[in-house]
Order: C-alpha cells, then structure tokens, then sequence
C-alpha cells in the first residue's frame, strides 16, 4: 500500500467545501463542533490511522452529511479528504487523491 497522496488545489478546495458542508456540525476548526467528532488531533488519528483511504472514503460518502449522504460529488468528498489529510500535518505534493474507491483502497492514511 502506498500513502495517500493529494494537491494543494485539492486541499485548497476541500477547505472551502469543508466550509460550506462540514463546519456546521465539526466546527470550524475540525475539533471544536458540538454536534460531530473532532476530525483532526489523537481521537481521530487513532481511528483513522494507517487505515485505507478508501475506508475513510467510503464512510463519508455514505454517512456524511447525516441525511444528506451523496449530494456531494465524489471528487468534492475526495477534496475533503484531502483538506482533512493537510489538517492532520500531510504535506501536499503532485499526485491528486483519487475520487475513485478502487484506487483508494490500496493507500493508506499517513495521519
């Protein structure tokens, strides 16, 4: 497995998005919502960790937003991602995060 790779633009973009969709119930700062988990710090890097990618994927885009699960493209969800992944200290490089939940099965979260 390799580790989950994404761009800056993507991450760019998913803090935008992650704006508009997420901050609402995770906060603005990903740790500070009174309705949903804190997505970044120890409780989620224990959950999330060197697990698949395309786990974390495929939880999003299933659950997330509650009520609302697929009213984002999967590109926008794996922008998401991609801000989270830069949030919990992931540097960016040339490789974009696919959108695909094939290919992100064999990457591994490198939070």
């Amino acid at each position: 497995a390799t580790a989950a790779a994404f761009t800056k633009a993507q991450a760019d973009h998913g803090a935008d998005l992650y704006i508009d969709d997420c901050a609402s119930c995770h906060g603005a700062d990903l740790d500070d919502g009174q309705f949903a988990p804190a997505l970044k710090g120890a409780g989620f890097r224990s959950r999330w960790a060197g697990k698949s990618a395309g786990a974390l994927f495929s939880f999003v885009t299933t659950n997330m937003p509650p009520g609302g699960a697929g009213q984002i493209s999967d590109e926008d969800y794996a922008d998401i991602i991609s801000f989270l992944l830069r949030e919990g200290g992931a540097k960016a490089g040339d490789k974009p995060l696919p959108s695909d939940p094939a290919a992100l099965t064999g990457m591994t979260l490198p939070m």
